[in-house]
């Protein structure tokens, strides 16, 4: 199991945080990932796909990607939202390298993306595939990114209910992926944040082994303990048959750094 956890202060908050990456109870390797940079106010998550080592590939080549593209720039840059560094412009390098990859090894490589950035008083959003971003405003836990899958996709047309989007065989069938295709239709979005929130980045792993409900209680308990809240939640979807790598980045927002 790979665990990073700390606190920091990020422009306006004080924050605490913890990254958790699980192979599971099924798989015996772990093809998802994640990367901090709370000094850059930048948090992301992959989960590979293509088997036979391509996606933990994908996965590393991604992060590195992004790694390499934030680094470059101050913190203060980061944090004023400057277009020249938008996420946008680091996802579509970071799809780049990893379709280059692909081609040469002549695999089918390719990797989930979801990841933040922190502003003056909002967090900037971005996602590729089904990895998701939650959002806890301290009384429930909000799913603020769409799966881009077949399912979800039909689930938006009306063709198929709730629960059969949950229960779908090719739940799992993405319809968009770093490096997957040249270019690269990433989804961008904006939230406004406040002292006491909580924020979640998660692979589906996790959330194909746990109701939402479920996890809005353990949020319930322990969201300004992030680095038990994320062995929890890794906890049971291990317990609830671990057929997937799970892994969570948690985050708990405040103004004050006692609290």
């Amino acid at each position: 199991m790979k665990t990073e956890e700390g606190t920091t202060r990020i422009g306006n908050f004080f924050v605490g945080y913890a990254g958790c990456s699980d192979p599971g109870k099924v798989r015996s390797h772990n093809e998802d990932d994640f990367l901090l940079l709370p000094d850059k106010g930048i948090f992301c998550l992959t989960d590979g796909v293509g088997g036979n080592q391509g996606g933990k590939t994908a996965s590393t080549i991604a992060l590195e990607s992004v790694k390499s593209a934030v680094c470059a720039h101050s913190p203060l840059s980061l944090f004023t939202g400057k277009k020249n560094i938008s996420l946008d412009k680091i996802l579509h390098r970071a799809n780049v390298e990893v379709y280059n990859r692909r081609k040469m090894l002549r695999s089918n490589a390719a990797t989930t993306i979801v990841m933040i950035r922190f502003l003056e008083n909002s967090l900037e959003v971005a996602h590729v595939g089904d990895s998701r971003m939650y959002h806890w405003n301290g009384q429930s836990l909000i799913q603020r990114t769409r799966d881009h899958s077949l399912v979800e996709q039909l689930y938006r047309d009306n063709l198929l209910s709730k629960k059969e989007r949950d229960n779908h065989p090719q739940r799992h069938v993405i319809t968009r992926a770093i490096g997957a295709c040249h270019d690269l239709k990433a989804q961008i979005q904006q939230i406004d944040i406040q002292s006491g929130d909580g924020i979640m980045l998660c692979s589906d792993g996790l959330t194909t082994m746990l109701p939402h409900e479920k996890m809005q209680r353990f949020f319930r308990k322990k969201a300004t303990d992030v680095s038990h809240l994320s062995r929890l939640l890794i906890d049971a979807a291990n317990k609830a048959g671990g057929r997937d790598n799970i892994t969570v980045i948690l985050l708990h927002i405040t103004d004050d750094a006692g609290h």
